[in-house]
């Protein structure tokens, strides 16, 4: 029997999660509760995009990211 995989992504943009690289469109203004959802509901992995422009909001992206990793049980 073949296993399938659940793998979500955020796509981090100046803090929020958006829909993709094309689209910036906010689909949570939290994403690490969004993360946590994703944890909570079973996910098997988790891929977080940073499509942050400049040092500053890279910075930012990054604590978001230290901040899923802490809060969110996924591979």
């Amino acid at each position: 029997m073949a296993y399938k995989k659940f793998i979500p992504c955020i796509y981090l943009y100046k803090g929020d999660a958006v829909k993709g690289f094309s689209d910036s469109t906010i689909i949570d203004t939290n994403p690490v509760a969004l993360a946590k959802y994703y944890s909570d509901n079973n996910a098997d992995e988790l891929i977080v995009y940073d499509m942050s422009e400049g040092d500053t909001a890279h910075e930012l992206a990054l604590d978001i990211i230290k901040s899923i990793c802490a809060k969110a049980e996924i591979p």
